[in-house]
C-alpha cells in the first residue's frame, strides 16, 4: 500500500509542479540525504539550489517539492530494506 501512496504522491507533485522542477529537486534532496548535516541545513541548501535553477519560483512551491521528495525517497529506502 505504501508503494501505491508513494507512486500517487510522486505523480501528483510532478503534475502540479512540472516534471523538470520536481525531478531536479528530487536529485538535490537525494544528494543531501546521506550527508552528515542537520535537516534544517539540508533544507536551506535544497531551497537555495532550487531557486538558483528555477529563478523566481515561490518558496512554498519549493518547500512542497522538498517535503514530497524527502517522503518519497525515504519511503523507497525503507522498502528496499
Amino acid at each position: 500500500m505504501a508503494n501505491f501512496k508513494t507512486y500517487v504522491l510522486d505523480k501528483t507533485i510532478t503534475w502540479l509542479l512540472g516534471g523538470d522542477l520536481f525531478s531536479k529537486i528530487k536529485e538535490i534532496v537525494a544528494g543531501l540525504m546521506d550527508q552528515g548535516i542537520p535537516g534544517d541545513k539540508k533544507r536551506e541548501i535544497a531551497e537555495r539550489r532550487a531557486k538558483e535553477l528555477f529563478g523566481d519560483i515561490a518558496t512554498f512551491v519549493v518547500n512542497l517539492a522538498i517535503e514530497a521528495a524527502v517522503f518519497i525517497l525515504k519511503s523507497r529506502q525503507s522498502e528496499g530494506k
